[in-house]
Parts: C-alpha cells; sequence; structure tokens
C-alpha cells in the first residue's frame, strides 16, 4: 500500500511512489499544495525498494525502510537541509 507521512510543519508530504516503468518503490517528497515533486534520493539503484517514510518529530530528518533484491531490510535516517548524508 501507499505510505506517506505529513512534516511537522505541515509544508511537505513524502511518500513511497512506485515507477511507471520499474514498480520499484522510491520516496518521494512534494509541496503541501502537490506540486515540485522531487525524488528523496535521485540515482538510488533500481534494485533498492524504499518504503514506509517517517518524519521525525522536528522535521529534520526522514527514517524509512530500505531493501534490495541481494540483502537484508535496514532502516536509514537522512538528515540534513542539503544532499542528504545517509546513516544506519
Amino acid at each position: 500500500g501507499l505510505h506517506a507521512d505529513v512534516s511537522p510543519d505541515e509544508s511537505t508530504i513524502v511518500y513511497t511512489h512506485f515507477g511507471p516503468t520499474t514498480g520499484t518503490p522510491k520516496i518521494w517528497l512534494v509541496g503541501i499544495d502537490g506540486q515540485n515533486p522531487r525524488a528523496l534520493l535521485p540515482g538510488a539503484p533500481s534494485a533498492v525498494f524504499q518504503s514506509r517514510p517517517a518524519w521525525s518529530r522536528d522535521g529534520s530528518r526522514i527514517a524509512f525502510e530500505s531493501t534490495s533484491r541481494t540483502s537484508a531490510s535496514a532502516c536509514r535516517r537522512l538528515t540534513g537541509k542539503k544532499p542528504p548524508a545517509v546513516t544506519r
């Protein structure tokens, strides 16, 4: 199913988007008004599945589940406003 979460300041939605050609779930962001949709991690390999995004209480981080065809699940957390650093 679709997983989505609204940022604490209610300006942005983070959600799971299924690619139209690959069907691979990736995490996307969009303004609360539906404008400016963008991939959270553009260029992520198509073999990596991303799902279940959730904002931190202060809105500074997004946690999500990441799995691939060759590895077990991992929970990842993104920080910062610039290109995000991925940590485990």
